[in-house]
């Protein structure tokens, strides 16, 4: 059955997962779970795999032992179970990195919550649930199900929250950058600690990235666009989203008509981290006038 995953090596982890799963506290539960979603909602089942990946590389870099991160990898795998709840047309966008309604997103975030309702009854599994009902809380405003804040949402929920919201940018084929950058800018929702090991994680800690908005005249070489152009009057498309502006682009855009183009634009800036500096930077810097 682990074929219709996919790939080779979506197979391949599969057999490793069952391996290890056999001997694992509740492992027979979460392993029907996963066999269910690799027949249901194959790209559910990625998602839960990648996830879990994440998750644990978290777990290594915090010095987790194997009993204290057994929950969060289960985590991880059953948080996708809810998936089988949504309707096909949101899940296609979901998993396939569409954009997302109001709707959609009011669904995806009840997903963490339906898949501890399936498990309520698994008393080996109470742990997970619990890292499941924290996962959408936000970590400085205690926005959830069960409103909590900082250290009082449990460990293996703000690693999920991480893992699970940096996965949904990147299917919107998004950098890791620009991903890490989006959370960056989404004030008081992660642990922040444990987002800058994220990033880390990723390769990303050489380098600050903000979006910023700005003048034409103060767009730069290397500056990333985080949203497409188009001309003000009839929306005709310039540049696309995630398009690295150069020197030729930037004087071409100060060449149209003023006008044409509205501003601010939205940018994607890349600052160095390694002179401690605070980023004060007069050319970068926001300019809304």
């Amino acid at each position: 059955m682990f074929e219709m995953v996919g790939t080779e090596s979506d197979a391949e982890a599969l057999t490793n997962l069952k391996r290890e799963l056999s001997t694992a506290v509740a492992g027979g539960v979460v392993l029907a779970f996963v066999e269910l979603l690799s027949l249901a909602r194959p790209a559910a089942l990625k998602r839960a795999l990648r996830l879990r990946r994440y998750v644990l590389e978290l777990a290594l870099e915090l010095g987790l032992d194997g009993e204290s991160s057994a929950p969060i990898e289960a985590a991880a795998l059953l948080s996708q179970v809810g998936s089988l709840t949504l309707p096909e047309a949101t899940a296609t966008r979901y998993y396939h990195g569409a954009t997302l309604s109001p709707a959609d997103l009011d669904l995806v975030e009840q997903l963490p919550a339906t898949a501890a309702d399936i498990l309520r009854h698994v008393e080996s599994l109470r742990e997970t649930r619990e890292i499941l009902l924290g996962q959408s809380e936000r970590f400085s405003s205690g926005r959830g199900r069960r409103p909590r804040h900082g250290s009082r949402i449990p460990l293996g929920s703000r690693m999920l929250k991480i893992a699970h919201d940096f996965d949904l940018l990147e299917a919107q084929e998004r950098s890791v950058e620009f991903a890490l950058s989006t959370m960056r800018g989404r004030g008081g929702w992660y642990d922040p600690e444990l987002l800058e090991l994220f990033a880390r994680l990723r390769g990303a800690s050489e380098v600050r990235t903000q979006i910023k908005e700005l003048r034409l005249r103060n767009l730069r070489a290397g500056m990333v666009f985080a949203e497409d152009i188009r001309s003000a009057t009839e929306g005709v498309l310039l540049i696309a989203r995630g398009q690295e502006a150069s020197a030729k682009l930037i004087e071409r855009l100060n060449a149209l008509p003023e006008g044409l183009v509205a501003e601010p634009v939205r940018m994607l800036v890349r600052e160095r981290t390694d002179r401690g500096s605070d980023g004060d930077d007069g050319d970068a810097g926001s300019d809304s006038r």
